[in-house]
């Protein structure tokens, strides 16, 4: 399973319409055309990030998906056919779905709704393939905590078992 890189982020997400350090992140992934999930805590902070994402990338092919929406599996199917480059999320695809070949992405990962469990097995979401094993992991956040530190030693741990 991927490591997880960890990145504070002095100011929320949505500073500046979208955050500069993630900006330049998302930026570098649609300039080489690479598929990426990004996990929200919340249907609202996701909304407000998918109408940036539209202003400030308005050639990107996007979804955005959560419980709510009657037409997740559609959606899912998009980004599983590459007709999506993202999909954007809550943590109902923390488990259960496969792709290969995806950055995955959690913001405000200190959100309580993300526990070590979750932040766990949304990691698991990339590195599926036996051709993109290390497909990066990122998790952003205002403040470190436990969770976070607990799910980045697990998958320390985790790793560290499968090699023996």
């Amino acid at each position: 399973m991927p490591q997880p890189h960890c990145h504070l982020l002095f100011k929320s997400i949505d500073f500046w319409q979208i955050n500069p350090r993630l900006r330049r992140h998302l930026k570098r992934l649609i300039r080489k055309n690479a598929r990426f999930m990004i996990f929200f805590p919340q249907i609202p902070i996701m909304k407000l990030f998918a109408k940036q994402l539209k202003k400030l990338y308005p050639s990107l092919k996007f979804v955005d998906v959560s419980s709510r929406d009657k037409y997740r599996l559609e959606k899912v199917q998009q980004f599983r056919d590459h007709k999506a480059q993202a999909i954007l999320t809550t943590t109902i695809l923390e488990r259960g779905v496969t792709f290969k070949k995806v950055s995955v992405i959690v913001l405000e990962a200190q959100a309580r709704e993300f526990s070590k469990t979750s932040l766990i097995q949304i990691a698991g979401r990339a590195g599926r393939g036996k051709d993109s094993f290390d497909d990066p992991v990122h998790f952003y956040y205002r403040y470190y905590n436990q969770q976070i530190r607990l799910a980045c030693e697990e998958i320390k741990y985790l790793n560290r078992q499968a090699k023996k």
